[in-house]
């Protein structure tokens, strides 16, 4: 989808959101914005769980972790 079809798309959603009366969807739209901002629980404790686990030898310096980022995606 290009960015105008995008854009074209985001500007019926926001017409439909505008006129809608339902309560119940108006709700079920709050709770989808609300979680697509937070990290699940699970994940957060996955993650304490690995840096408890891994020893220091085997975390990468800076300089590695840097050379190992792909910032062009």
């Amino acid at each position: 989808m290009n960015t105008q079809n995008i854009n074209s798309e985001k500007i019926d959603l926001i017409n439909w959101i505008a006129n809608l009366q339902d309560n119940s969807m108006i709700e079920r739209l709050k709770k989808l914005h609300s979680s697509s901002n937070t990290i699940p629980q699970w994940q957060k404790d996955e993650v304490l769980r690995r840096i408890e686990t891994t020893s220091r030898e085997a975390y990468l310096s800076e300089e590695d972790f840097e050379s190992k980022l792909d910032l062009t995606k």
